[in-house]
């Protein structure tokens, strides 16, 4: 029968994600993680608590080692009592979990994570929908050299099932581990795990004490992005540190700081995996990829509400007329750029633009705008740069990326951003301007495919950003999102796979 309690719980834990603490064979619900048993302080999970203010559960089930004690179990039928005990708590209905297993409690949270996704209950579906973070402490992936040993003294010890499921190089095991690692890659939680490095004497037997054996050999389980951490330790003091120093601790605490910072994040991606090594960096509040001697930012909100740094241009998208009655729409990124930056002076601001149109690229071609309109087209991917647009210290960009034609209406196009971006990092150079600040172009009036768009201007971007004596040293990229409510125009998975794609190029 499988227990939980809750150990710690926070007055605010909205954002924070909930801690199970899960013990190993022969193991206890409480004193599994005490260095000592009759000194409550030294409780390991309820430090944890306190530092990050998670709430943390502790999860007993049958794991005794030998029949003489107590029944239990096999693995299999362990991670289903296991699950179910979890899915009897209505808060992991809705909140983002990290589990943390020592030895067979590692096994028991593979076994409870596959049984999720193949027993086919509904109920279930919550443990790997809101699984963030798995923690191996001495986990045996791959079998015991103990539970060999004791296999082979199954009569006499009475083991339990479970003992015989933990055998060196046992296939099961095996299996488990393969599966464990496809659910990895496809449901993109973050692991990591801790071996041993120090041997426990066996057990007497007739008199006779055995050598010291490492019970786990190797606590490794070679899912993509984690490798064992080897600490000084034997199987039984590793999940219980002395001190808030101990490594352990500190290393457990920075990985569920890193697993709520992700999960908080705008560009959380879920259950979708990416590339093992990504090439960028999530900071939880933007994404981060450097091509050449050019950092890339990627940031979700609104154009006109972003902080702007000095020698920064502001690039905003135009028609090839440079007419755009955009400037007049707040639902437009020019014209929400000219309702809050500019005091919504749209017919002065666009008054400037003509009379920088006229004096840069001249008279323009007469072109049919409409069935009944025409207008002088000035052609499509220029740029047009303004200094100090009515007085504002931050200059902008206009950059021709749609066109308007009779019988066909407002179009962009993905090839249209190349030249548009070659253009304005010229006017930047001229300009002495090292750092732009860019919506996703096209993927409004334009029409394009907003991921479409991204991948585009990143590559257009990033074209320019590999060229030698380019003037770029920073550009950040805002991808529409209404509110801190709302979702991002563009999936999380498909920005971080193209932001991915971009990095690898800039770096071979």
């Amino acid at each position: 029968m499988a227990t939980f309690e809750i150990l710690y719980e926070p007055k605010h834990a909205a954002r924070s994600p909930h801690l199970v603490f899960v013990h190993g064979l022969g193991g206890h619900i409480r004193e599994t993680w005490m260095r000592n048993p009759k000194d409550e302080s030294t409780l390991w999970p309820n430090w944890i608590g306190q530092e990050l203010q998670c709430p943390v559960w502790l999860l007993g089930y049958d794991a005794a080692l030998s029949g003489w004690t107590a029944g239990a179990m096999p693995l299999t039928a362990q991670g289903t009592a296991v699950l179910d005990r979890l899915a009897g708590e209505p808060r992991f209905q809705a909140a983002p979990f990290v589990v943390i297993g020592h030895s067979l409690g590692g096994l028991v949270i593979k076994s409870a994570l596959l049984n999720a996704k193949t027993l086919g209950v509904q109920r279930y579906d919550f443990f790997p929908r809101h699984l963030r973070g798995v923690v191996f402490i001495a986990t045996p992936h791959f079998g015991s050299q103990l539970a060999t040993l004791i296999d082979a003294l199954r009569v006499p010890f009475r083991r339990n099932p479970q003992v015989g499921d933990l055998r060196m190089h046992d296939p099961h095991l095996s299996t488990l581990n393969t599966q464990f690692r496809a659910l990895h890659k496809e449901l993109g939680f973050s692991v990591r795990s801790f071996s041993e490095t120090d041997g426990v004497a066996t057990p007497i037997w007739l008199g006779i004490r055995g050598p010291s054996v490492r019970v786990v050999s190797s606590g490794d389980p070679h899912v993509d992005g984690d490798t064992a951490i080897p600490l000084p330790e034997d199987h039984f003091t590793i999940c219980k540190p002395a001190t808030r120093e101990a490594q352990i601790h500190k290393s457990v605490v920075e990985f569920i700081v890193q697993v709520t910072r992700e999960d908080n994040s705008p560009f959380h991606t879920g259950s979708n995996r990416l590339p093992s090594e990504p090439e960028f960096l999530d900071t939880g509040e933007s994404l981060i990829s450097t091509v050449g001697s050019c950092e890339i930012q990627i940031r979700a909100g609104r154009m006109e509400d972003q902080s702007v740094a000095a020698n920064t241009v502001a690039v905003l998208p135009c028609n090839e007329y440079f007419d755009d009655n955009c400037a007049a729409d707040s639902r437009s990124a020019l014209g929400s750029w000219v309702a809050k930056r500019l005091g919504g002076r749209s017919q002065e601001f666009m008054a400037d633009v003509k009379r920088e149109c006229l004096s840069r690229f001249g008279h323009g071609n007469p072109t049919a705008k409409t069935e009944s309109e025409s207008g002088m087209s000035f052609g499509i991917g220029r740029c047009l740069l303004l200094q100090s647009p009515l007085g504002s210290p931050i200059p902008i960009a206009l950059l021709s990326t749609t066109t308007q034609r009779a019988g066909v209406g407002l179009a962009a196009q993905v090839s249209y951003l190349f030249p548009a971006i070659e253009d304005l990092v010229r006017r930047m150079a001229d300009a002495r301007l090292n750092n732009a600040i860019i919506p996703v172009l096209g993927a409004g009036h334009g029409g394009i495919e907003p991921a479409e768009a991204l991948c585009g201007l990143l590559l257009a971007i990033s074209q320019e950003a590999r060229r030698p004596r380019n003037p770029l040293r920073q550009v950040t990229i805002v991808v529409f999102r209404r509110d801190a409510r709302s979702p991002i125009e563009i999936q999380p998975v498909r920005i971080k796979q193209a932001l991915s794609i971009v990095g690898s190029i800039g770096r071979h």
